[in-house]
């Protein structure tokens, strides 16, 4: 006969399916920021520590790369482990082995033209719902028509965002950094905020002119009354 045990006293792991509540949503948002943007080994670097390189400077054009070969030993254990992995379940699916991991190759290549045209990123926060990719992908081919490269478009998906919550940001990030689209702003602070809370053809060409602006030498060389609002007489 055999014994009958409690889940507890077993090996067996079970996938809790139920969907996530908000404090669980906003734990996983944040737990993304955190890996994004917050690096312990370069926090805790020191300017008089006998590791530090000008490139650990924040004003050194190199900033944010390594000169050490940790990244480098890193990468090559996760492909000696990738490869094991591919050998010993080869027999299985391609779908079903990439399931656990992927690898993608991407080739750097300079570009000159691209880097004497730049002059500004611009940044489409949206949910994952379809009908916001659609808008965001019409965001940016209308930007590489109107800037060429000029404008970097980026998509930013926010995985924990619904539906309900309202997001669709577009900002720029040129000389200044400037909101210039803002759903949930309309839907929260309509008092303050005035535009839209879609981008239809008359927000897009809206968005197409404030960009025109801001990269310009016009927006770069002038000031702005925010600028100097804690500035007492």
């Amino acid at each position: 006969e055999i014994p009958n045990k409690d889940p507890g006293e077993t090996g067996i792991i079970t996938l809790d399916t139920s969907p996530m509540d908000d404090e669980e949503r906003e734990m996983l948002a944040l737990e993304n920021w955190m890996d994004e943007v917050y690096n312990e080994e370069e926090d805790n670097l020191l300017f008089d520590d006998e590791s530090f390189e000008p490139r650990d400077n924040v004003f050194d054009p190199d900033y944010g790369t390594s000169s050490t070969d940790k990244s480098s030993a890193l990468e090559e254990k996760f492909m000696k482990e990738y490869e094991a992995f591919e050998r010993e379940f080869s027999e299985e699916s391609q779908e079903w082995r990439d399931q656990f991991a992927t690898v993608e190759r991407f080739e750097h290549r300079e570009d000159p033209e691209g880097q004497e045209a730049f002059r500004g990123h611009l940044v489409v926060a949206i949910t994952p719902e379809e009908s916001d990719m659609v808008v965001a992908e019409k965001i940016t081919e209308r930007m590489a028509e109107e800037f060429g490269k000029a404008v970097f478009v980026e998509t930013r998906v926010l995985g924990h965002a619904r539906a309900e919550d309202n997001v669709f940001e577009v900002w720029l990030e040129s000389y200044d950094v400037d909101l210039l689209h803002s759903k949930r702003q309309a839907f929260i602070n309509s008092k303050l905020w005035l535009g839209p809370s879609e981008v239809d053809e008359e927000q897009l060409e809206y968005i197409v002119e404030r960009v025109r602006y801001l990269i310009s030498d016009d927006s770069r060389y002038s000031y702005r009354f925010s600028d100097y609002a804690d500035v007492k007489a």
